[in-house]
């Protein structure tokens, strides 16, 4: 029940985004799609990964040992989710021409369910944590705490929507809104509680790297606007799909080159264990 409250948030969003009309339900479903790829790829996977570590180690009432594989796995997945969700956010134009491709979007749709994702790529990061938070307290028996939380968001998220379309009148786009401030606020609950009983996580190893990875990120994404700005309209032809493939690609490049080359240059530890993985792949 408390992983599905995403599903009932997105039934929720469905409805009041269909009270604006068919075509907003088809750029709310691309945008939603979208943005459930990195929290699929990274959030759940990660969380999933950890729940052995964790369980063992609420087992044992190792706490110490408990608080550092949250920590651990935090890092790991914010090192992919944050760079991403500024991709998404810079990219977003790109991106949604190149998966859904110009004639099923037209010019006006493409820009709202850019913009809808952009919405929903500020809480990345919070809907990829609330899965390994989730499991934290399935590691220590309880289901209840989680469910609670979740149930709040969905209320919250519910309200939100509500005051943004039926009361403000606001696009499509604010439901990316709503689902952020409600996604943000369950984590962030979801972990001062954890925080409350388990004693205090170590501020410097938690904040510290996702501090200097959300720096990397930000400068990216600074890296990334410019040139696709000047690419798009000197060089690539946009207007045809091999044109905007290579102005995607070769700004995205530089994008996650500059993320992966700051992180390493500032000492962010989850660079070497990307290396790593990579030289176990290969």
């Amino acid at each position: 029940l408390g992983l599905a409250a995403s599903q009932i948030d997105t039934t929720v969003d469905l409805i009041l985004a269909s009270l604006l009309g068919a075509k907003m339900v088809t750029i709310f479903n691309f945008a939603s799609h979208l943005q459930q790829l990195p929290i699929g790829l990274f959030g759940a996977t990660i969380a999933q990964a950890a729940l052995p570590s964790l369980s063992i180690s609420a087992a044992k009432d190792e706490r110490e040992e408990l608080k550092h594989a949250i920590v651990r796995s935090t890092n790991q997945m914010l090192f992919f989710v944050l760079p991403i969700s500024v991709l998404f956010i810079v990219l977003r134009i790109p991106i949604v021409r190149l998966v859904f491709g110009a004639q099923r979007c037209d010019w006006e749709a493409t820009v709202l369910t850019g913009m809808t994702l952009s919405m929903f790529s500020v809480s990345l990061f919070a809907q990829s944590v609330i899965h390994l938070l989730a499991r934290a307290y399935y590691a220590l028996y309880d289901s209840k705490t989680p469910v609670l939380i979740a149930i709040g968001s969905i209320l919250l998220n519910t309200a939100f929507s509500l005051l943004f379309i039926q009361g403000m009148h606001l696009p499509i786009w604010s439901l990316g809104v709503s689902t952020s401030i409600a996604s943000i606020l369950q984590a962030v609950l979801l972990f001062y509680l954890l925080d409350k009983r388990l004693g205090t996580f170590s501020r410097k190893d938690l904040f510290v790297p996702i501090f200097k990875m959300s720096v990397a990120s930000l400068l990216s994404g600074v890296v990334m606007y410019v040139p696709m700005k000047l690419l798009d309209q000197l060089v690539f032809d946009t207007t045809r799909t091999f044109g905007l493939i290579l102005l995607t690609g070769s700004t995205m490049t530089m994008g996650l080159s500059v993320y992966f080359f700051l992180s390493w240059v500032m000492g962010v530890g989850e660079v070497h264990s990307f290396i790593a993985m990579i030289s176990k792949v290969r």
